[in-house]
């Protein structure tokens, strides 16, 4: 549905719907069909590598630990800075927000690149100095010149409204405007908090997805416009967890269970 699940053109154009138009720069575009049906298919990522596309994303202190945020965020951007701890910035956020840290530092990378290439995670967005934006709230797409980011950055300074120039009292509960990165990462925490995963949306299945018949309009409320997103993230998190031996430890999952499945799945276009 147009711009509602999008690929990259340069990494996959076997993937791209043919004819379709670019709905975010550089060449993100719209998704064959049979790619979003794989990718919606709970079938196709049930291995140890893949499910934690499924985990729950509440703070869990048995856990969630500093060096586990640290691992995930090791030979990133956020590895190492000499001005801020990232890793305790992020556990904390997640801590007082009630979110997993290791999802937060993930969808951190995710959003702003391994290396920080958005300028939302270096407030120097030029015309917006001075404004963070690690979660890409409100970067919704768009052909226009600066793209998402520059939404991205309206909504770190003023949230939606940004033309009135006026932050509602809902949005103040979010610390904006996030001007600076400890303003930032832990006011997107509580945005993501109270606007999925507290209305059940607590996986990153879900957050791609809207299947949940909660009382909205289905399929509306998505965290990203990227089909891989849930398969990407939660590959890093099965990656991270690895990396300091949980992969043992005690996870919990909700895996949706849908009627009329084909019985055929699995199968990509090449």
């Amino acid at each position: 549905s147009k711009a509602r699940s999008l690929i990259q053109y340069s990494s996959y154009p076997a993937f791209v719907k043919p004819n379709s138009e670019v709905y975010d720069k550089p060449d993100w575009m719209m998704c064959k069909t049979d790619v979003v049906s794989y990718f919606m298919d709970p079938r196709n990522f049930l291995t140890p590598e893949k499910v934690f596309a499924f985990e729950l994303l509440g703070f869990d202190p048995n856990v969630h630990t500093v060096d586990g945020v640290r691992e995930i965020i090791r030979g990133s951007f956020m590895d190492g800075d000499p001005d801020y701890d990232y890793a305790q910035i992020i556990y904390e956020a997640g801590e007082s927000a009630g979110v997993s840290p290791y999802f937060l530092a993930s969808r951190i990378i995710q959003e702003m690149g391994y290396s920080g290439e958005s300028a939302l995670s270096r407030g120097d967005l030029t015309g917006y100095e001075g404004y963070y934006n690690f979660y890409n709230i409100g970067a919704y797409a768009t052909t226009e010149p600066g793209g998402a980011v520059i939404n991205g950055a309206k909504y770190a300074q003023w949230g939606r409204d940004w033309e009135g120039q006026e932050i509602t009292d809902t949005e103040a509960t979010y610390l904006l405007p996030w001007t600076s990165v400890e303003r930032a990462i832990m006011g997107g925490a509580i945005w993501i908090a109270t606007g999925y995963i507290d209305k059940g949306q607590n996986t990153l299945y879900f957050q791609k997805f809207d299947v949940l018949d909660d009382g909205t309009d289905k399929y509306d409320h998505q965290y990203a416009q990227n089909i891989m997103m849930a398969y990407s993230e939660g590959m890093r998190y099965y990656r991270s967890y690895d990396s300091i031996g949980m992969t043992d430890a005690g996870f919990e999952f909700v895996i949706p269970v849908y009627n009329n499945m084909p019985e055929a799945y699995g199968y990509l276009p090449e």
